[in-house]
């Protein structure tokens, strides 16, 4: 699939969320949602906020479809309408610790004066289950 098209397929299912969250508030409080509770219109805030969860869900998809997991239109819509949360696993699957590049957390091991590597050393106790 050509990336504008996966693309345009994304854009199409954030679209329709945000519609069906409009008919959902529409139904919920019989007011738009840029309407707050002193009935004052509030559309720049509201435009904002549904302008970039578009734009973040074209972004998924063109890297989706970058990296070739994206075969056809349903696949491609289906992550522009899952967007937000797809975003959201991998925020909460990243690590939040700075990745140290110093040698003693490095898990291959140094080389030895001669050039070879060593193999790592064994370091099992009696009854430490083994895990490989």
């Amino acid at each position: 699939m050509v990336w504008w098209q996966a693309c345009l397929w994304g854009l199409g299912g954030a679209a329709l969320v945000e519609i069906r969250q409009m008919w959902h508030l529409w139904h919920q409080t019989h007011n738009w949602p840029w309407v707050d509770e002193q009935e004052q219109t509030k559309v720049a805030g509201y435009a904002i906020a549904v302008t970039l969860r578009l734009i973040m869900a074209v972004g998924v998809n063109a890297v989706y479809v970058a990296s070739h997991q994206i075969a056809g239109p349903f696949a491609a819509f289906t992550i522009g309408v899952s967007a937000p949360v797809i975003l959201q696993q991998i925020m909460v699957q990243a690590p939040n610790e700075p990745v140290s590049s110093s040698p003693s957390a490095s898990p291959v091991p140094p080389p030895s004066p001669d050039g070879r590597r060593t193999a790592p050393q064994d370091t099992a106790q009696p009854g430490d289950v083994d895990v490989r």
